[in-house]
């Protein structure tokens, strides 16, 4: 019985309750900062860049979070003219928010 519950007190142990509040609290540590308007030839580049993704492709792009500004990179999982957003793994980004595309070679 002993031999039971050391089992699945190991199996306990690696848990961290805290580890979701300690990532809540840095994302509120970031500071904010303002979405910058970018002028004509800086969002046809961006567009332009944005055209010729294909799935697969992998980039590094940094966009507007709400927040502020953040990179990833990452393997492009769609790209969706209709509603005007890309897919970088996970990560649903909207063509307005992208600052900077970058193909990764």
């Amino acid at each position: 019985m002993k031999d039971k519950v050391k089992d699945r007190a190991k199996i306990f142990s690696s848990f961290n309750p805290l580890s979701t509040l300690e990532k809540a609290l840095k994302a509120q540590e970031r500071e904010k900062s303002e979405k910058l308007e970018l002028d004509e030839p800086k969002i046809e580049e961006i567009l332009n860049k944005i055209s010729k993704l294909k799935p697969a492709d992998k980039v590094k792009i940094t966009y507007y979070d709400g927040q502020g500004y953040v990179s990833i990179e990452g393997l492009v999982s769609n790209v969706n003219l209709m509603d005007k957003s890309l897919t970088v793994v996970k990560t649903k980004v909207g063509f307005g928010d992208v600052y900077e595309v970058r193909v990764v070679l």
